[in-house]
């Protein structure tokens, strides 16, 4: 799961408009169906 960290990530809008972007600080899998994903503070201004 290593290579999602510091990753980019994003809520789209149904317009196709970025509505909130986000970056993966940690994952975890935890079982064989469960991964915790910690995500670091918002991302700021226009993407």
């Amino acid at each position: 799961m290593a290579e999602f960290e510091k990753r980019l990530a994003c809520v789209i809008n149904t317009d196709g408009t970025i509505a909130q972007g986000y970056r993966v600080e940690r994952c975890e899998l935890q079982g064989e169906n469960r991964t915790i994903i910690t995500w670091k503070v918002a991302l700021q201004g226009e993407a």
